[in-house]
């Protein structure tokens, strides 16, 4: 069982405690010295997440814990989901395999295969 991030009730939760403290967004926008209330507004409805050292601002603006910023949910994955990770990990790896020999390449080095 794995512990993750609930995007969407994190960010419904953060909205509700801002709210309940009369923080808006533009005073977050503010604080956090960002140039405008999207990145706020993506975290409230789910879109993504705050960086670690902005949840830390959050926190000490709503005096919790940053931990109570987070709604966490367990997550059980199906072998489907796992097949999926690994082929996506194996597609990466030969992408950055064939990247690397056309650098080779490039230079005039040969590469050869290991199983002869």
């Amino acid at each position: 069982m794995n512990y993750v991030v609930d995007m969407k009730k994190t960010g419904a939760h953060m909205k509700e405690l801002f709210a309940e403290k009369n923080i808006t967004v533009d005073d977050i926008r503010k604080e956090l010295g960002l140039k405008s209330k999207q990145s706020v507004y993506r975290w409230f409805y789910g879109a993504a997440l705050p960086t670690v050292g902005h949840l830390y601002t959050l926190a000490c603006m709503l005096q919790v814990p940053v931990d109570e910023l987070l709604v966490l949910t367990t997550e059980t994955l199906s072998d489907e989901r796992v097949m999926e990770i690994i082929k996506w990990c194996n597609d990466k790896m030969k992408e950055s395999d064939k990247l690397r020999l056309s650098y080779w390449e490039n230079l005039g080095v040969v590469i050869l295969p290991l199983d002869l």
